[in-house]
């Protein structure tokens, strides 16, 4: 109701806009509200929104809401549709890889507060991805805590993950481990690429 009240507000003011526009210098009197009404249906003709005349001119005109028409049946059409043959769209050729595919092998040297510890690194990649991970200590890492955490974490952190972006951040609570490991990544992607 709001909508239709907004609605016939913006069609008075342009009637009465128009009227004015149309006889701008003119001495007649006024225009009634009957006539505004008479004149807005004549500019409103085909509309769905009906506007009925306040007998009184005292009350508020009363709005009919139309009925909407119902659908009209149409007729199918019988005949085959013909679609243009569609040509395969050539799917855009594959990136290509920044590191040759193999398995690489380095050893990093790190130093802990229990001594130096050497790490040997192999991971195997195909199209950029670690697809295998293995590492291996020497006697003394392989004995200390933070090494042995480490070795129990790391591949399932690391196999699956981009070569050129793989980095891990103290796994199993080993930070200095953690950091040998991003070093023979560096060595990897030199040795790769």
């Amino acid at each position: 109701m709001p909508y239709i009240i907004a609605v016939l507000a913006f069609i008075v003011i342009g009637v009465g806009f128009t009227l004015f526009q149309s006889n701008p210098n003119s001495d007649t009197e006024p225009i009634s509200l009957n006539t505004l009404v008479e004149e807005m249906k004549e500019t409103t003709s085909g509309t769905t929104t009906p506007i009925e005349e306040n007998p009184n001119e005292t009350g508020p005109i009363e709005i009919n809401k139309a009925q909407p028409e119902p659908a009209k049946d149409t007729p199918k059409s019988t005949a085959p549709t013909e679609t243009a043959p569609t040509t395969p769209t050539p799917s855009a050729p594959a990136p290509a890889s920044t590191y040759t595919d193999g398995s690489y092998r380095t050893s990093s040297t790190y130093r802990t507060p229990e001594g130096t510890y050497t790490m040997d690194v192999q991971l195997t990649v195909s199209d950029d991805v670690i697809t295998a991970a293995s590492v291996g200590f020497d006697s003394k890492g392989a004995r200390d805590g933070y090494s042995k955490r480490f070795n129990n974490s790391y591949q399932s952190v690391i196999v699956g993950k981009s070569l050129d972006t793989a980095n891990l951040s103290r796994v199993g609570g080993a930070s200095l481990t953690t950091r040998a490991f991003n070093n023979a990544l560096d060595s990897i992607r030199s040795q790769a690429s």
